[in-house]
């Protein structure tokens, strides 16, 4: 039998939690829990739960509640662990049955090894013990005291235990990793010393040593204006390094990322080096994009690259939805993977082309190039020419060997896993293939066929995907379901920033941190966002852009942010932008919206008559942050949400001529094949303009393109596109019908039709005789029924027993954060005794305490402000109002306080009326000592309502 107590207090036996009684039973056995193997006097158990209330019979109710809790425990390895002494009860307990005990074992472990300079096993020892914790420990005895003592010691063992995890991180090299905790830690202990020189460190050892030198100076003003010291000694000779850049601060070598040669890697390994390919361009992001919040994630990324580079084989899918930061975690693995020495690889699908492997062709080719003809003659042998059906460009080297299809496909699948096994021997790889959502079934085909290779392949393939566009019956969800059965591929799935992350993006954009407007900002965007970062960007240059603030983090004078109509829908937000252009760059939008994802200035050019006003009216949009250059004289736009938003807000009939522009001007260009699926989407499109019978052409060409590449459900799509086409024409070419009919049915796949057709579509491929069957269809239908009924009413139980479990989570976490705001806060003043002028003067100074309490919290945003005074009066009040501090016999009083923000007007017969917020207080006269408590709204003072309802106020405070 376990027992946890670093979170909620739970026990299980075999796994599974073993019920326990009401709260009294509950705090009696954490009690004993925290004097394991200690015997506990009655008397003292009933001091430490009931201090100065204990009722008469509280002997007999320890009694009680000890036979009730040995029969809660009496199952399994519990019975006889509570054993009765001379004088009390002890609990017998093995130190690993503990799990605060095995934290501190582990902890202890843990600083031995990185003592003997084993900073692999420390980190391992030191994640294992902060594992175990799953919340704040015993969280729900946060205002017993006999809790507070072991919780205030287990938190200072987690923070040590945090700073020697980190340590022994540095230690290996992982500075980049830790940043993030670091910063994050260093605002929740602001004055542990030893948290700001990890994160000096670390940020000088991730080249920024500007960062490093202003992380000491924030140190050194919270130190002196808050506790008005200087930092330590360690702090200031570490900053006087850091200036000197002193060898000794440069960090180990990582044996993790080593990236030796495999000792299989054959006869040529002596004429082998790493392939040179620079980091892609869709990688690169500015160092003043802000990367915030994404910490979790990066942090699991980078294992699975630590697992690769020790010699692993995984895959990784990354899924959320659109502008949701799939590309930028991507990124940011990618520049650590290049910094580390290893190789970067990229290729991304794009929406509305049919190209088959396209990923794989952007991916593959730059490492083909670096790698040149002779090199790729000796690794890839006889599988060489069928690479030409991906790069023509190597069409000097071979042409791919007739076969049937499947065997042609499966010769090219080989190929490209010969390829990436050749690109990646000499140092491992990060394979990114960005919007997979958008790829064609052969790019699929061809991806499970890369993971599941048996050739030794050295790359970590990471893939992007929008989860809100799958639908089950799309490629790629048979695609993820079929890859979950494999151990190597993992998943990843990001969602939107919490409104604590909404607040670093805005404070990295700023440059500065947020004051209580750019709070009041933060928390505006995160409900408008749901937290998206892209959303969030948007939305933020519309208002700097509307005037509507100044700058980031700041509102403009008399004019509150909350007060601003903020759209509803980020495509009204990209319309209000595009709108603020000149009519020549929302005219060039329009057409390159219609153009792609990246379009060429050329064509677009060609549509509008004229290059030297376009690439002015491009620099304007770009200026204004819809585009960004994507070189080669091609523009992309910064999000796909952009182009699509623009394209949306087009007419039918402008769309088609638009489409029908931009297809004449591809034919008119000298290399009309290598834009055959742009010249079918085109014109396609462009139907019913009059232009169906170059839709069917086109198709026909792209299908036969796609064909010889393997690509037969593309080669499907293209003929089917055509087909639809066709349909449009006033007088539709029989001639290209049939052709376009009998290349569709030589392709020899066909996409199933939705359930609506599918009842015809089995009709017309059933032979003339087995027509019968159809009459078994009612039959089948009613067996489905039959037989899915079960699962159903299984997966409705299913889903109300999580809908339960989360109401009763969120009345956990609200609950919990009441408690939070109500801890009690501890001050003395002068000591009062039976003196009642003396008492007087004790209790000025717990007015003027509560006022200080509350106009800081006012001005953090906390409270609504201002303060105009703090009254207190005696709680519960009395007939004649008498409180303890006219009464010399009593020496403990509680009194209800109330810090003012407005009076209320009352007729003259009235008492005065006031509003605020409400504290209560519990004094101590004879030592002068009291706590205090502010109070929320769900705050009870009647001990005898449903605990799930309301939180009582502490003792500490004068809670009954």
């Amino acid at each position: 039998m376990d027992f946890r107590i670093l979170g909620p207090l739970e026990v299980l036996e075999g796994g599974r939690p073993v019920a326990l009684g009401g709260s009294k039973q509950r705090a009696l056995l954490a009690l004993l829990l925290l004097h394991a193997n200690e015997t506990l006097s009655t008397d003292r158990l009933i001091d430490e739960l009931w201090g100065e209330r204990a009722p008469a019979n509280a002997a007999k109710t320890v009694q009680m509640q000890i036979s009730r809790l040995r029969k809660a425990l009496a199952s399994g390895a519990g019975a006889g662990v509570v054993v009765t002494r001379e004088r009390g009860y002890e609990l017998t307990l093995d130190s690993e049955r503990l799990d605060s005990q095995r934290f501190e074992r582990l902890v202890a472990e843990g600083r031995s090894e990185l003592a003997a300079d084993r900073p692999e096993r420390a980190v391992a020892a030191l994640e294992g013990a902060l594992s175990l914790w799953r919340g704040a420990p015993l969280a729900e005895f946060a205002y017993e005291p006999f809790a507070q003592r072991e919780m205030a010691r287990l938190d200072d063992l987690r923070v040590a235990a945090l700073e020697q995890l980190i340590e022994a991180k540095l230690g290996l090299g992982g500075h980049e990793e830790v940043v993030g905790r670091l910063e994050a830690l260093v605002g929740e202990y602001p004055y542990r010393e030893r948290l700001r020189a990890q994160l000096m460190l670390a940020l000088y050892r991730s080249d920024r040593q500007a960062d490093a030198l202003q992380a000491y100076q924030d140190a050194r003003r919270t130190l002196v204006e808050e506790l008005g010291i200087e930092p330590g000694e360690r702090l200031r000779e570490l900053e006087r390094a850091i200036l000197a850049q002193d060898p000794a601060l440069a960090s180990p070598a990582v044996k993790a990322v080593e990236l030796a040669p495999k000792p299989d890697a054959g006869p040529l390994d002596s004429e082998r080096v790493p392939v040179p390919v620079p980091l892609p361009r869709p990688l690169r992001f500015p160092a003043s994009a802000p990367f915030v919040a994404r910490d979790r994630e990066l942090a699991r990324l980078r294992g699975l690259w630590a697992e690769v580079a020790g010699g692993a084989r995984v895959a990784v899918v990354v899924a959320g939805e659109a502008g949701i930061g799939k590309t930028r975690l991507a990124a940011e693995l990618a520049r650590a993977v290049q910094r580390a020495g290893g190789l970067v690889l990229y290729g991304r699908c794009d929406e509305g082309l049919a190209v088959p492997y396209q990923p794989f062709v952007e991916a593959f080719r730059p490492a083909a190039r670096a790698m040149g003809p002779d090199r790729l003659q000796a690794e890839l042998g006889l599988f060489l020419p069928e690479l030409v059906r991906l790069l023509p460009e190597l069409g000097a080297l071979g042409e791919p060997a007739s076969a049937d299809p499947e065997t042609g496909r499966f010769a090219l699948f080989e190929a490209v896993s010969a390829l990436a096994e050749a690109a990646t021997r000499e140092r491992r790889a990060l394979l990114v293939l960005d919007d997979l959502h958008w790829a064609a079934t052969p790019t699929l085909l061809l991806l499970r066929h890369l993971i599941r290779s048996e050739r030794p392949l050295g790359a970590l393939v990471l893939a992007t995907y929008r989860d809100t566009e799958l639908d089950i019956r799309d490629p790629l969800a048979q695609l993820l379901a079929d890859l979950q059965r494999d151990a190597s591929v993992e998943t990843v799935t990001i969602g939107g920033l919490d409104q604590r992350g909404t607040a670093s993006l805005l404070e990295a954009a700023a440059g500065h941190a947020l004051e209580a407007h750019g709070a009041e900002l933060a928390q505006l965007l995160h409900a408008e966002t749901g937290g998206n970062p892209f959303f969030i960007r948007e939305l933020l240059a519309h208002l700097v852009e509307s005037g509507a603030i100044d700058r980031v983090g700041e509102r403009r004078t008399g004019r509150r942010v909350s007060a601003i109509e903020v759209p509803e829908e980020l495509r009204h937000v990209i319309h209000q932008r595009v709108a603020r252009l000149s009519e020549p760059a929302r005219r060039a939008l329009s057409v390159a919206a219609v153009a792609g994802p990246t379009f060429s200035v050329a064509i677009v050019g060609r549509v509008l008559d004229g290059e030297s006003a376009l690439l002015d009216a491009l620099d304007e949009a770009a200026a204004a942050g819809l585009l960004t250059e994507a070189g080669h004289g091609d523009y992309a736009f910064a999000h796909e949400l952009v182009r699509q938003t623009i394209y949306a807000g087009l007419s039918s009939p402008r769309r088609a001529r638009l489409h029908r522009q931009l297809g004449e001007a591809l034919e008119a260009l000298v290399d009309v094949d290598t834009h055959l699926e742009a010249l079918a989407h085109h014109f396609a499109e462009a139907a019913q303009d009059g232009q169906a019978g170059k839709a069917a052409a086109y198709a026909l060409a792209a299908g036969r393109s796609a064909i010889e590449r393997g690509g037969y459900e593309e080669a499907a799509a293209h003929y089917e596109r055509g087909l639809k086409a066709l349909a449009l024409a006033e007088q539709p070419d029989d001639k290209q019908r049939r052709e376009l009919l009998l290349a569709l049915g030589k392709t020899r796949y066909e996409p199933l039709p939705g359930l609506a057709e599918l009842p015809l579509w089995i009709w017309r491929r059933l032979p003339r005789g087995g027509k019968v069957a159809v009459a078994l269809v009612p039959v089948v239908a009613l067996a489905l029924v039959l037989a899915l009924r079960p699962g159903i009413e299984r997966a409705k139980e299913e889903r109300a027993r999580s809908e339960k479990q989360q109401l009763e989570q969120a009345r956990a976490t609200r609950i919990e954060r009441i408690r939070a705001e109500q801890r009690p806060r501890f001050a003395r003043g002068p000591a009062g005794g039976a003196d009642l002028a003396a008492r007087e003067r004790l209790l000025e100074d717990v007015v003027g305490t509560v006022r200080r309490d509350a106009r800081k919290r006012a001005a953090a945003g906390a409270l609504d402000g201002p303060i105009l005074r703090v009254q207190c009066e005696p709680f519960p009040r009395t007939v004649d109002g008498t409180g303890a501090d006219q009464d010399p016999s009593r020496r403990f009083g509680r009194y209800a306080c109330l810090a003012v923000t407005s009076d209320i007007p009352v007729a003259a017969h009235q008492k005065a009326a006031a509003v605020g917020h409400p504290y209560r207080v519990r004094i101590d006269f004879e030592s002068g000592r009291y706590g205090f408590c502010k109070v929320t709204g769900y705050a009870s003072y009647k001990s005898d309502l449903p605990s799930q309802m309301f939180v009582t106020v502490p003792r500490a405070c004068g809670g009954t």
